[in-house]
């Protein structure tokens, strides 16, 4: 199985993403932010493992998870990728449009811990880029050059800036269609 390892957004944060994926997607015609998943952040390397041994992952992710407390990030500003590549299997575009997160110890600390005692041990089917730049994907996979030439300057117009909450670890499976929650961990809990 393909897990992708992410924190997804508050609730707050979520509507307000979510609404500016809709705008976008009705200017760019690009469809997969909305349908694929929900807005979140990556904070490990996508792994490939066997189902027998998920429960071996999440006790790691459970260890580093215990000790955590919710914390902030702001995501503010906009980029954009042309050279999307995506992971192993996954057919995508090389277009990107994104909402950068602002990169707080805590976060750099939390990706760290998961990179050295979960994601090393197993083969990975997705990197995320080096150095660590996390952001909220708005619009990627199906956008073609046009609409990402039509989201660049929507976007250049565009200010926004949010904060959200971390309080959790999150294992997402990719199917072939979307990518479905597997098992969430909050902060504060283990087994």
């Amino acid at each position: 199985m393909q897990l992708s390892i992410v924190s997804y957004l508050d609730p707050q944060a979520t509507a307000t993403i979510r609404k500016l994926q809709r705008e976008l997607s009705e200017l760019t015609g690009s469809v997969a932010s909305l349908q694929s998943w929900e807005p979140h952040i990556t904070v490990g390397d996508g792994i490939e493992i066997a189902a027998s041994v998920s429960n071996e992952v999440i006790t790691q992710l459970e260890v580093i998870t215990h000790h955590l407390t919710p914390f902030d990030v702001r995501l503010q500003g906009f980029s954009n990728k042309q050279n999307r590549y995506g992971g192993k299997g996954e057919l995508t575009t090389p277009y990107a449009l994104l909402m950068d997160v602002v990169v707080s110890q805590d976060l750099k600390d939390m990706v760290t811990k998961i990179q050295n005692e979960v994601t090393n041990k197993w083969e990975k089917w997705y990197l995320k880029p080096q150095p660590y730049a996390p952001h909220v994907t708005l619009a990627f996979r199906d956008l073609g050059k046009e609409g990402f030439e039509k989201g660049l300057a929507f976007l250049s117009q565009y200010e926004l800036t949010l904060e959200t909450t971390i309080n959790h670890i999150a294992l997402v499976e990719k199917q072939p269609d979307k990518d479905v929650e597997f098992h969430r961990i909050l902060f504060g809990e283990s087994k």
